[in-house]
């Protein structure tokens, strides 16, 4: 890699743990974290908005290894919420020339807007009950008024596919509410390791 920057997470051992899946980083955050430095054009500037943040590894990349003008870490599980904040707290408190890093809690079954340009997520399409909450949440956030001068969000998400026909139900659930999908490609893993096996999509989302 010869990247002089790092970051440090504490996060569960298990990919179930406390009664949700938020307490440890999965494989497509590794590989979202890879895309976003791969490629600072579609992130510099923009204020980020990471939905099911976890421990917060691709917020916190995003935030290191790219200049976003803010980083705003969203979830809907407390135990998760004071876990990305105990790492935000850690890795601002070592790093220089940050831009702002905040945490938010973010309920998908009763979603509000926080506003930014370009939203991110990784590793959220597991649960069938949960895609219509997720896509309505992104929904809300790239169809948000604009003010004047403002450009359209974009929302870049990463997958694992590990159902079929889970993958299939988030890709029908996002057609149905006719939002424009480009496939992005998948980063080579240079600076986060990733299971090579791993079947990884990585979606860029806007509003049609």
């Amino acid at each position: 890699g010869g990247a002089d920057w790092w970051v440090c997470l504490r996060e569960s051992t298990n990919m179930i743990s406390g009664g949700t899946t938020g307490l440890s980083s999965w494989g497509a955050a590794a590989a979202l974290a890879e895309w976003a430095c791969a490629n600072p054009q579609e992130v510099d500037g923009r204020a980020v908005v990471e939905l099911g943040c976890g421990p917060g590894l691709v917020g916190l990349a995003i935030a290191r290894g790219c200049s976003p003008s803010s980083v705003t870490l969203t979830d809907g599980a407390d135990m998760v919420i004071e876990l990305a904040e105990v790492n935000v707290s850690q890795n601002l408190a070592r790093w220089k020339g940050s831009p702002p890093v905040t945490v938010e809690r973010l309920d998908w079954m009763a979603p509000h807007i926080v506003k930014g340009d370009l939203i991110v997520a990784a590793d959220v399409v597991y649960d069938p009950g949960l895609i219509g909450p997720l896509v309505d949440t992104l929904v809300l956030e790239l169809g948000r008024p604009l003010e004047p001068g403002e450009h359209s969000p974009s929302a870049v998400v990463a997958c694992t596919e590990r159902n079929a026909e889970t993958w299939q139900l988030f890709r029908d659930t996002v057609t149905a509410k006719q939002l424009n999908v480009e496939l992005l490609d998948l980063p080579v893993p240079h600076l986060f390791p990733r299971d090579p096996e791993a079947i990884i999509h990585i979606l860029k989302l806007t509003m049609a």
